[in-house]
């Protein structure tokens, strides 16, 4: 998976999703602004083009945040956790963690993670390049669709996360990072596109099971492969490829774009193209037990 998906659902239809109330989703997501507030009343930034970063609504079991009574709760978090690679002299912006390296130990940082701090995280898709022309294409469930079916297809991703208070030069009230577990994309429906895809958990048992702190990381181990179920893969726009592109027309298929009222409804639908940067410091890797790449 690379490091963009998308997320535009309502508020509403992510709740019913997670199982929670409105009550139980907890801040306020970044959007896009460098303050860490998002829009007023808002809960989450939508996008179409969520890359590292950003701040997203993360799944929790309620065991991990004392105080809450109910059994999950949805807390923002941004994308990415700076980690230190052997002989680095800057730290890398990590999103991903492999599979194999959860699995092996191999990477002392995701070994303190990934035993009680693990969250789902919500998408409606993710976008991959295929390597023979560089075409983006669009990873949604097949009854996603944006227009017609816009609150639809929310897939939940396995997740480990940092909190503020693990990092040693986080600012006061800034957010907990996550990266997301990817497995071998062999066997499932897009393995031609890729090599490797993100952990999708479709049911609340495993969902719970993923959550639950008390649940050593050896018992969630059979969780982590790729995802029987189907999936819709479609080309899209190239328009994706820049990051401050960011309306309805990057996860429309090209087909249905061209010579259609969807453009005219891509530009009512665009969000802010802000954005919160990475400190100047931290760059990326494609290193394995670092900034491993989907």
């Amino acid at each position: 998976m690379c490091g963009r998906q998308a997320l535009a659902a309502s508020e509403d239809a992510i709740a019913a999703s997670a199982g929670v109330r409105p009550e139980q989703w907890t801040g306020l997501a970044v959007c896009g602004s460098s303050t860490g507030r998002g829009a007023t009343g808002s809960k989450y930034r939508k996008s179409y083009n969520n890359g590292p970063m950003r701040s997203m609504p993360c799944l929790v079991s309620s065991k991990s945040n004392p105080g809450h009574h109910e059994s999950r709760s949805l807390t923002p978090m941004r994308w990415g956790i700076s980690t230190y690679p052997s002989n680095a002299a800057r730290p890398t912006l990590t999103i991903n963690a492999r599979s194999d390296t959860l699995a092996a130990n191999q990477f002392a940082l995701w070994n303190s993670l990934k035993q009680t701090q693990r969250c789902l995280v919500p998408v409606q898709g993710w976008f991959e390049w295929f390597d023979k022309d560089q075409t983006p294409h669009f990873i949604a469930q097949p009854q996603f669709h944006p227009t017609t079916a816009p609150d639809t297809g929310i897939m939940w991703l396995a997740a480990i996360y940092q909190t503020p208070e693990q990092v040693a030069d986080e600012h006061p009230g800034a957010l907990p990072r996550f990266v997301i577990v990817t497995v071998p994309s062999e066997g499932s429906c897009v393995a031609w596109l890729h090599d490797r895809m993100p952990v999708i958990l479709d049911s609340e048992k495993d969902q719970d099971t993923w959550l639950d702190p008390t649940v050593p990381f050896g018992r969630v181990l059979k969780l982590l492969k790729p995802y029987s179920g189907k999936l819709q893969c479609y080309p899209v726009d190239p328009a994706v490829n820049k990051i401050k592109n960011d309306d309805i027309g990057l996860v429309t298929r090209k087909e249905e774009r061209k010579g259609t009222l969807l453009q005219f409804f891509g530009k009512k639908e665009a969000f802010s193209t802000d954005q919160v940067s990475p400190s100047p410091e931290i760059t990326s890797s494609s290193s394995s037990g670092t900034a491993e790449k989907m």
